[in-house]
């Protein structure tokens, strides 16, 4: 309905897109979550927590959107955005941005990048101790790291 209001809602695009993710309809939800993003970046560089954390969300549903899609590459250029933004300060943000990474270290592992997967996840463990045991796959080059990280996805977004 927010949507039917007013086409352009944000916030809405990226629930939309959440939720089309999650019914597997990929393609669709991809065209939401990329349309946020469009959108929050044409408006210029996100200052305000909500921007700076929509944007954080609707990047790495896209990139997880697009890795399922078998767009591994186009998946990481999104999670690359996330990391490639200042450290939110707002907690939630904050845990937002982290998960973000913690995604990108587990798209990067899979394409063979591990080294670059474990500097994510280095400053994954700094924020949250809990992600110390996906940093230790990663080392160890253990294959359940990334089924781990798929069953482990917050849910509170």
């Amino acid at each position: 309905m927010a949507l039917d209001k007013d086409p352009e809602y944000t916030r809405a695009m990226i629930v939309m897109g959440q939720t089309l993710l999650q019914n597997g309809q990929l393609v669709e939800a991809t065209g939401y979550l990329e349309g946020a993003i469009s959108k929050l970046i044409l408006a210029g560089d996100p200052t305000s927590v909500e921007d700076v954390d929509l944007l954080i969300l609707s990047s790495q549903w896209a990139g997880v959107a697009c890795t399922r899609q078998g767009k591994k590459a186009e998946g990481i250029v999104h999670l690359e955005r996330v990391a490639s933004m200042k450290e939110p300060e707002e907690p939630t943000c904050k845990a937002h941005y982290f998960d973000g990474l913690v995604l990108l270290a587990s798209a990067l592992y899979n394409e063979g990048r591990k080294t670059e997967a474990a500097k994510y996840l280095r400053l994954a463990a700094a924020y949250n101790p809990a992600y110390n045991e996906y940093l230790e796959q990663c080392e160890n080059d253990e294959d359940n790291f990334v089924s781990d990280l798929v069953s482990s996805r917050r849910g509170d977004y």
